[in-house]
Order: C-alpha cells, then structure tokens, then sequence
C-alpha cells in the first residue's frame, strides 16, 4: 500500500534554534506555527522568524 505525502511551502520565513538539553521551553515561543522538540541530547524549536 502506498502512503501520500503532501508538502506545504510556508510563505513565511522560518528559524530553527537549538538549546541545551536542560534548557527550559522558553515563554516567548510562540506564534502561528511553532514546534518543539526534546531529544536526550537538545532542545530544538522551529518557529516563524518574526519572533526573537
């Protein structure tokens, strides 16, 4: 059985940060699109780039 993937271009300019491990999600991470992840090594967030 084959699975569909479907891509959306996002008009807006996005950033990715990367935080230590321990870092806290911070307050400011916010915004129409937003995620966060933990791995056991960092924290990433990918967010619109409007946003510090």
């Amino acid at each position: 059985m084959k699975k569909k993937l479907t891509i959306k271009v996002f008009e807006e300019t996005l950033g990715v940060c990367r935080l230590d491990k321990s870092s806290q999600i911070p307050d400011w991470a916010e915004g129409n699109f937003l995620t966060i992840t933990r791995t056991p090594d960092e924290l990433y967030r990918l967010l619109s780039k409007k946003h510090p």
